[in-house]
């Protein structure tokens, strides 16, 4: 009996422990992407207000989260039929190509404040921050640090995002899908 007793006493402390050692844990972001390799699923997005807008991702949405007015331009595609459409709000630039009944997200430039990357990289991040976040896996492009899904600046099918760096501050980040 003695023994049966304190089997379930240990039992009941390792539970007890585990649970313990588990709600610890929670408090971290547990799905946080900092460090990890780019991501294509989630990466490729811009958070405004705590909601993520993927490049690929419905236009109209975008617009009614972005705060203030904007210039509208656009040009004959050369990718598909009907036209190029580039939305400016000055901080924010966002790129559209046709895609069907619909305009597809196909680059998301931004300048200034009010939005971030999934990894809460912005404008004025450091070059440590942004390694931090996505990792040693990226290459220079230009003045830009650029993560990809292979990590390679010869392919030219994935999307990517851009960092430009002057004195390792983020003066701009740029996502972007060339739709192949």
């Amino acid at each position: 009996m003695f023994m049966k007793s304190l089997i379930y006493k240990i039992a009941s402390i390792i539970v007890i422990l585990s649970t313990a050692a588990l709600i610890g844990c929670s408090g971290k972001n547990a799905d946080s992407l900092s460090g990890k390799p780019y991501d294509e699923e989630r990466d490729p997005a811009v958070i405004i207000d705590g909601k993520s807008f993927s490049v690929k991702g419905d236009i109209d949405e975008l617009l009614a989260a972005v705060p203030g007015s904007y210039e509208y331009s656009e040009a004959l595609s050369c990718m598909t039929a009907g036209y190029d459409k580039t939305y400016d709000y000055g901080f924010i630039v966002i790129e559209t190509v046709p895609s069907g009944e619909k305009d597809r997200i196909s680059r998301i430039s931004v300048t200034g404040e009010g939005a971030e990357t999934p990894r809460g990289i912005k404008v004025g991040s450091t070059r440590s921050d942004i390694v931090n976040a996505y990792g040693e896996n990226g290459f220079i492009e230009n003045s830009s640090l650029v993560f990809s899904k292979k990590g390679d600046k010869n392919d030219i099918s994935g999307t990517k995002i851009y960092f430009r760096l002057e004195d390792d501050i983020v003066t701009e980040f740029i996502v972007f899908d060339p739709g192949f």
